[in-house]
């Protein structure tokens, strides 16, 4: 986690940034049996976000920064690596990913008290094509469609920090949920994804609260 603007403890500003690349030949579970990639990306933003009102200013500005359910093939998420078994291709742990990161937000601005009764500003984008080696190790064949994507379609990290800095900062975000599309363009939320919020939202909700319930009996 990013932050850009203090006073005295406390943010106006938040960029949420953690996520790790899932490998689908050497699946990863934590102590709970859920892969560690959809736990860092959609569990552990849960908690950084559902806490956020002890480490920010009343109206803070959130940026979200992971690719979200814009354009979604089928019913990804019911045949899932946090279901019943592992995922079976990169395309699809990408997008358990994506549909359970909105899924997650969209719990919320619906449940969350902070968020359901703030003049919270959130937006979420995808983070563009950075120059780095996060996606390596995939495969040969992955490794080197990389390297052309990036060398061609390709951003430095500065400037898709800028970037995000730009969505972040722009009065055209309102409080609430916003989405803005790679281009920092606002966009419409895909029927599919809808349909996927409103039937999978209560089963990944009480997925955290039974995973919180574990972890404060734990304590």
């Amino acid at each position: 986690m990013e932050t850009i603007v203090s006073r005295g403890g406390r943010y106006d500003f938040v960029i949420v940034t953690a996520a790790t690349f899932p490998d689908w030949e050497r699946p990863l579970r934590n102590a709970e049996g859920i892969d560690k990639c959809f736990a860092i990306a959609v569990v552990g933003r849960y908690i950084v976000y559902k806490n956020a009102y002890r480490f920010t200013m009343p109206g803070a500005r959130f940026l979200n920064v992971l690719a979200s359910g814009e354009r979604l093939p089928v019913d990804l998420f019911d045949r899932s690596i946090v279901r019943d078994r592992p995922s079976s291709s990169l395309l699809e742990s990408m997008m358990t990913f994506a549909c359970g990161n909105e899924m997650m937000m969209e719990g919320l601005f619906r449940r969350s008290p902070y968020f359901v009764d703030s003049n919270v500003v959130f937006a979420s984008t995808h983070p563009g094509l950075l120059k780095t080696d996060l996606h390596r190790g995939q495969g040969f064949l992955f490794d080197v469609l990389e390297t052309v994507a990036v060398a061609v379609l390709g951003r430095t990290e500065e400037d898709s920090g800028h970037h995000q800095a730009s969505v972040l900062v722009s009065d055209k975000l309102r409080p609430g949920l916003n989405f803005v599309d790679s281009l920092g363009y606002g966009r419409l939320r895909d029927p599919k994804m809808s349909e996927l919020i409103e039937s999978n939202l209560d089963w990944l909700w009480n997925l955290f609260q039974s995973l919180e319930a574990t972890y404060v009996e734990h304590e």
